[in-house]
């Protein structure tokens, strides 16, 4: 008996194999380049299809079911923001392909990132009935990768958006004092939150998630208003030696 999930990725498979026919003969047969990229994809949705059907959708067996040992436990799903986060590589993906540059690459590794956190969370969500213990196993396993990178991601966001607002003010003074000022207000609220341990962790999320857009939206103004003229120390002395050969 066909599953669900088998008639979803078989229908994909059929979908696939038509587009390619068509896609071939509307092309004049000169390019066959999207044709074998869409058998590829239906070769692919049918193995998947004959996977889940082999595995029934990965569902347990019912009670009334041959050869049933356990009855069918509900688990709840953990919090899964994975799906939005493909959708938006994808789309990175394909403005990366047209543009061309970085981000194509760059929604490569969106996608599979959230593909792997996909992949972890669903074990997870099937190890135990119990959601506590399946989160902190989950858990367990990510967060060793998760901090560092999230770590170096955020450092990165912060030295390119504030590097751009800096050089785009009018005067090195004007950026030596800018960059002071922040670094003053940065280590204030260090030591309010260290000295205010009741500060709650949503008012300190909703506080980082305002400075986060803030500083995206000071840099983006600032990478469009462009850098100031920076004159080089040879330049300098260039006009130094023009002038004292012009006062001879």
């Amino acid at each position: 008996m066909i599953t669900t999930g088998g008639k979803l990725w078989f229908a994909i498979t059929a979908f696939a194999v038509i587009a390619a026919g068509v896609y071939f003969v509307a092309t004049g047969r000169g390019d066959d380049g999207g044709a074998i990229t869409l058998l590829f994809i239906g070769a692919g949705s049918a193995l998947l299809g004959a996977a889940s059907v082999a595995t029934r959708d990965g569902d347990a067996a019912l009670p009334g079911d041959e050869g049933a040992k356990e009855p069918v436990v509900v688990r709840d799903a953990l919090p899964a923001p994975w799906p939005a986060l493909a959708a938006l590589g994808a789309g990175v993906t394909i403005v990366g392909f047209a543009a061309g540059g970085i981000l194509f690459y760059g929604g490569l590794a969106i996608v599979g990132v959230a593909f792997a956190e996909w992949m972890v969370q669903s074990w997870a969500e099937r190890s135990t009935a119990d959601p506590s213990y399946n989160r902190a196993l989950r858990n367990r396993i990510m967060f060793p990768l998760e901090v560092p990178v999230l770590g170096l991601l955020g450092v990165g966001f912060i030295i390119l958006t504030f590097s751009r607002v800096l050089l785009a003010l009018p005067d090195a003074n004007v950026s030596t004092a800018v960059a002071i000022l922040v670094a003053s207000i940065v280590t204030a609220l260090a030591f309010l939150v260290a000295y205010r341990p009741t500060i709650g962790s949503s008012a300190l999320s909703w506080m980082l998630a305002i400075a986060a857009v803030a500083l995206l939206g000071a840099g983006v103004v600032s990478g469009v208003a462009g850098e100031r003229e920076i004159e080089h120390h040879g330049d300098i002395e260039h006009a130094d030696d023009a002038a004292e050969e012009h006062a001879e």
